[in-house]
């Protein structure tokens, strides 16, 4: 009796230790899936901003640095900055913070629809002039 009681707990145990097993390979094998889709989608989002950076620095030259990009997804928000005033949803802006220079770029049209100066952080006091000076360009305060 008691070498079958010893059995039963042995024969316990080591179906708990097999489920045990059995249940962290499955957890593992999950974690690697999550880490494979995000390795892959990592890659896919940068073939994506290399594949932007190659058609517009075929329209114009490009700083030589790697810029933030930004996708426009909410015209009510930008439509009092004049740089945004041709913008359209799922426009990319290419920003260089370096070279202080922001792209507005329409991946539909393929076309660049605004440059301009970038100000990041500053306050630029009002300065008194005689006359109105023109402008030529439009600046991008972020």
């Amino acid at each position: 009796m008691a070498g079958q009681n010893m059995r039963t707990v042995v024969l316990g145990i080591f179906s708990l230790v097999i489920v045990g097993l059995l249940v962290t390979n499955i957890f593992f094998y999950q974690k690697l899936q999550q880490a494979q889709q995000s390795e892959d989608l990592q890659e896919e989002v940068q073939a994506e901003i290399d594949m932007l950076i190659t058609e517009v620095g075929k329209l114009m030259v490009l700083p030589d640095e790697v810029p933030t990009i930004a996708t426009v997804s909410d015209l009510e928000r930008l439509k009092t900055q004049p740089f945004f005033a041709q913008a359209k949803l799922g426009d990319k802006v290419l920003i260089y913070a370096v070279a202080r220079k922001a792209i507005l770029y329409s991946p539909v049209e393929k076309k660049i629809v605004e440059v301009a100066p970038l100000l990041i952080g500053e306050n630029t006091p009002p300065t008194t002039q005689s006359a109105p000076q023109p402008t030529t360009s439009t600046e991008v305060s972020l």
